[in-house]
């Protein structure tokens, strides 16, 4: 069992939960690879009631594991697929938050040093040309430990 939850403006309303049958999603499909970006895509009716929270590229999608608790996929909302003859329901794609990236430019520039200096900078220069709730914190980088460099 999963919980979809749509964020906009900072404000989390359940579009996919268990005891509601308004608040369902239909056709959702989450695309997990290893060297792709991974996508949740999904369908909505008019009626409920996250339908008109959604913003193609500002809205968050949100799927939770009940059973685990776990967050197995976490993305803004990329395109609508659906058509005009789509008058009931509407056709998303939402792609993992590494799409983020996309907004930034990184100039090629060569570099000397250790593997988690390299991912540091390539975050902090994209950090630096995006919007607060695009930009990514690096934690423990575990690379340099396994490998000698130099």
């Amino acid at each position: 069992m999963y919980e979809v939850i749509l964020v906009s403006n900072q404000k989390g309303i359940k579009a996919h939960t268990t005891g509601n049958p308004i608040a369902r999603l239909h056709n959702m499909s989450l695309d997990m690879g290893v060297k792709t970006i991974d996508t949740f895509d999904f369908s909505i009716r008019n009626d409920n009631p996250a339908s008109y929270a959604i913003e193609e590229k500002k809205t968050l999608v949100l799927v939770k594991n009940l059973k685990t608790g776990e967050i197995v996929f976490e993305g803004p909302v990329d395109t609508q697929n659906s058509t005009q003859a789509d008058i009931t329901e509407r056709r998303y794609t939402a792609a993992d938050a590494m799409i983020y990236l996309r907004d930034s430019l990184l100039m090629p520039k060569s570099f000397v040093g250790k593997p988690s200096e390299l991912l540091r900078f390539i975050i902090n220069r994209h950090n630096s040309l995006v919007e607060p709730e695009k930009q990514f914190a690096v934690g423990t980088v575990e690379i340099d430990t396994y490998i000698a460099y130099g």
